[in-house]
Order: C-alpha cells, then sequence, then structure tokens
C-alpha cells in the first residue's frame, strides 16, 4: 500500500488542492492519496504537528505524509522515522514533533539547486523518491542533514514544589475537546490521577481525570450542549496527551 495522505492550510474554495492530487495522479505510482484535512489554521503549527501524528500512528508502515502550509522559505525537509515519512517546509515546523535521534532528514532547497519547481512540484519530487525507481538515498537533490529552522515551542511548567503542571491548548476540534500539551509521563510518582484538580485560565475546574471518555459525560444532560460549560471532564487520550 503506497499511502499519501495530505494535510494542508489551503482550503476548499480554491483549486491548490485539485491541482496537487492530479500532479501526484499523474505520477502513475498506483498512490493511495488520503485527505486528512485542508483546514488548518494558517501558522498553528503545534495544531498541524499534532494532526499528522494522530494520523500517522495509526498509517501502515512506509506511508508519506505530507504536510503543507503557506509559510515556507523554499527549502523542504522530508523526515525518515518510525517506518513513516513526514514531508514538510523548513519553516521551524519541524520543533512541533518530537523526532528522535534515530531520524533521517533530508532537504530540498529551490534556492541551491536553481529549481523552477512550485510546492507542488517538491511535493512530486519527494513522493517520486519514496515510491519511483530513485529513492531518496539515490537522490540528486534530496540531501541528508542536520541543520534546520528550529521554534521555541512552549513547554510544560513542572513546579514540583506547588506540584503545579501549566500546559497550554494545541489543538480543539469541532466538538470543543481541548488538547493539551500535558502528556501522561509527566505525571509524576506522587501524582494521584484521581485527586487532581484542573484549572483553566478562564477559572473551569475539573476535579480529577478520568479513564476513560464515556466517563466524563456521567453528568451529562440532553441539553448539556446548549450550556457553555457542558458535560466537563478531563481524560488522557490514546496519543497520551491531557484532553479536556
Amino acid at each position: 500500500m503506497r499511502l499519501v495522505t495530505l494535510t494542508t492550510d489551503y482550503g476548499q474554495s480554491d483549486y491548490y488542492v485539485a491541482a496537487l492530487k492530479l500532479r501526484l495522479k499523474q505520477m502513475d505510482l498506483n498512490l493511495d492519496i488520503l485527505d486528512i484535512t485542508h483546514q488548518l489554521e494558517p501558522t498553528f503549527f503545534l495544531q498541524a504537528a499534532y494532526t499528522l501524528r494522530a494520523i500517522s500512528s495509526q498509517s501502515p508502515i512506509m506511508s508519506l505524509h505530507i504536510l503543507s502550509m503557506k509559510v515556507d522559505t523554499g527549502r523542504w525537509l522530508l523526515v525518515w522515522e518510525n517506518n513513516q515519512y513526514y514531508l514538510f517546509p523548513d519553516n521551524g515546523l519541524i520543533s512541533c514533533f518530537d523526532f528522535g535521534n534515530k531520524a533521517r532528514v533530508y532537504y530540498y532547497d529551490q534556492t541551491l539547486f536553481r529549481s523552477t519547481f512550485d510546492d507542488i512540484g517538491i511535493i512530486a519530487s519527494a513522493v517520486s523518491g519514496v515510491y519511483g525507481d530513485l529513492s531518496i538515498e539515490d537522490s540528486e537533490v534530496w540531501m541528508p542533514t542536520q541543520s534546520y529552522k528550529t521554534l521555541i515551542i512552549p513547554q510544560v511548567k513542572h513546579d514540583k514544589q506547588e506540584r503545579l503542571l501549566q500546559g497550554i491548548v494545541i489543538y480543539t476540534d469541532r466538538y470543543n475537546n481541548a488538547v493539551t500539551n500535558i502528556r501522561k509521563s509527566h505525571i509524576t510518582s506522587d501524582m494521584n490521577l484521581k485527586s487532581i484538580r484542573i484549572v483553566s485560565k478562564y477559572g473551569h475546574e475539573i476535579q480529577d481525570i478520568q479513564d476513560v471518555y464515556v466517563d466524563t459525560q456521567k453528568n451529562a444532560t440532553l441539553d448539556s450542549h446548549l450550556d457553555l460549560d457542558g458535560a466537563k471532564g478531563a481524560v488522557f487520550n490514546s496519543l497520551g496527551y491531557l484532553e479536556i
């Protein structure tokens, strides 16, 4: 299976998505193209990275995940980790992923190669390197690198004396469930999940963390969707992030 996933901020009102997919189909590589979303918020890199991680965790090996956001410098990165490929602009996005030391990183620089390729052309080049006859390792345009643009990403703050964790929301779905950057690994041995109190900056409080999502709905009513507070609850989701 040659799975290519598409995650972009292109939107649906323009022709960009169709142009990209037509270019990929013309390559005659028997690709399975899967649209994840084209409604990413521009420059909201943490949202984009979380979306890609959620998808790649369920993807077959040798999948290629394309993340295109219109904040780029003409330089693109292709990352190989855990039998998955990730392709995105070299605009700091890589800082939002927790790639390990074994990840292999390649780059393509439009300026260096004096290429007339647009973004679609660069994406097609990467797809050809992953699934075509000439591998990325043998490519003349995709080069190994350990140098790329990075960003300062907000980290979870841990005050051990106050037994306090402070995080941020990195993703909100259409049901207004908010995923934070607090992971289960941040919970130390002296913290009891059933006695943790979660407080938002708006003053909302949740008294404990449930084991499964359905337990957060115990106090919900048929009209709870009309209430701004709704049914409040918290759970560590399948990716290990605290979701409220």
